[in-house]
């Protein structure tokens, strides 16, 4: 039987083909590779809006129509995400999290945090 680590494995390892075929298709148009986790670091670091990432990796991957449709497999729905408060974060995210009882001397850092 697999452990709580281990089920995250699948969509990791997703994520990192789909990476893989990135690089691997754009491998004479490095600029692109790069472009593209530029957009990722963005969205991540400074909290893009869903559509403005999908609208940027669309204009960057025009003409390879699987490389941008396996793309929204990765991000929620635009409209889904938007107006809704943290409570209501993909079901996805919150998988990720370990299974650990609250500490109640925490004061809201948590593992978030810890990882920051």
């Amino acid at each position: 039987m697999a452990g709580p680590g281990k089920k995250a494995a699948p969509e990791f390892d997703h994520a990192y083909s789909y990476v893989s075929k990135i690089k691997q298709r754009f491998a004479n148009q490095q600029e692109v590779y790069q472009k593209f986790l530029q957009i990722l670091q963005r969205y991540k670091e400074e909290g893009f809006a869903i559509a403005q990432v999908k609208a940027q990796v669309a204009e960057l991957f025009a003409g390879h129509d699987d490389l941008l449709g396996e793309f929204g497999n990765f991000l929620p729905d635009p409209a889904a995400a938007a107006g809704k408060p943290a409570a209501h974060r993909p079901k996805k995210q919150k998988a990720a999290q370990p299974h650990v009882k609250p500490d109640p001397d925490a004061r809201g850092g948590g593992a978030a945090a810890a990882a920051a």
